[in-house]
């Protein structure tokens, strides 16, 4: 099973923008350049990750460092 960043590290970006279509059957739900889908999808991850902080924050739980510690994890000071 290929990982994600495999994925992307060995994709050709000439295919970048050719669409890449969401489909059950025949319904189209949405078709849009490969490029924008994979932007879109990075986004939401960002997204979400910022709304469990605070979420978190609202319920007073110090903020587990996503890219590294976090100031709530002043051990690396």
């Amino acid at each position: 099973m290929i990982d994600c960043r495999d994925a992307l590290a060995t994709a050709d970006e000439s295919t970048f923008d050719k669409a890449w279509t969401l489909r059950a059957g025949e319904t189209i739900y949405s078709s849009d350049p490969k490029v924008e889908v994979i932007r879109m999808t990075f986004s939401q991850i960002i997204h979400h990750r910022a709304q469990l902080g605070v979420f978190l924050r609202l319920l007073n739980i110090p903020i587990p460092g996503s890219y590294g510690p976090s100031a709530d994890d002043m051990s690396f000071a």
